[in-house]
């Protein structure tokens, strides 16, 4: 009788130790449609004159500790409403925090920051300044234009493409060549980006 018990106790630990996987499982997934659904607000409300693509932007601080956090929803019995205890918890949240949607702001203008930077220093000005907020970065002006080196020198099976960019263009592309891939796996590199050599560029 004990061993039937022990073995009993074990399938039942085992089961609800399946549940626990499936649940985090399916909160993680939920975590994830919702910062895809708050992104796409984001891109909707044009606020943000530059903003990366989705997977960089899964990559900002806070919104990786929101996609990482553990919020699963507690085990629940075959009776309970489960439609009532599986709130989208996170996307109220990234809705309505004040203090999620400030971190969120200060982590785009950081990335935003970073991205100048390195496109001034490929225009020859990786140190450029100003006082004034009114003067635009180098990589920001009418007259600084980029490529994609991946898309302009594809593989033989693709169609050469090399579009000109500016920088908030740049900021949005998706290689061509990545076009199927996951948007998780999808890259995006400053360093893939070359200056337009067809335009020409004022210095500062």
């Amino acid at each position: 009788m004990r061993l039937l018990l022990t073995k009993i106790d074990a399938e039942i630990l085992s089961q609800v130790e399946k549940k626990e996987r499936r649940q985090k499982a399916h909160a993680q997934q939920m975590r994830r449609t919702d910062i895809t659904r708050h992104y796409d607000r984001i891109v909707e409300g044009k606020n943000y004159p530059v903003i990366p693509i989705l997977a960089e932007f899964r990559e900002l601080p806070i919104i990786k500790v929101l996609q990482r956090r553990d919020d699963a929803m507690p085990i629940l019995s075959n009776t309970t409403n489960s439609s009532s205890a599986n709130k989208r918890v996170l996307e109220s949240e990234l809705k309505r925090s004040e203090l999620i949607g400030g971190m969120i702001d200060s982590d785009l203008k950081n990335w935003v920051q970073t991205a100048l930077v390195a496109f001034d220093s490929m225009l020859g000005q990786p140190k450029w300044k100003s006082a004034s907020t009114r003067v635009l970065h180098p990589a920001e002006r009418v007259t600084a234009r980029f490529i994609c080196a991946v898309c302009s020198n594809p593989p033989k099976t693709c169609t050469a493409f090399a579009e000109s960019l500016e920088f908030r263009e740049a900021c949005a592309h998706e290689c061509v060549r990545y076009s199927k891939k996951p948007v998780a796996k999808r890259k995006w590199r400053a360093d893939q980006f070359v200056p337009d050599q067809k335009v020409h560029y004022m210095s500062a």
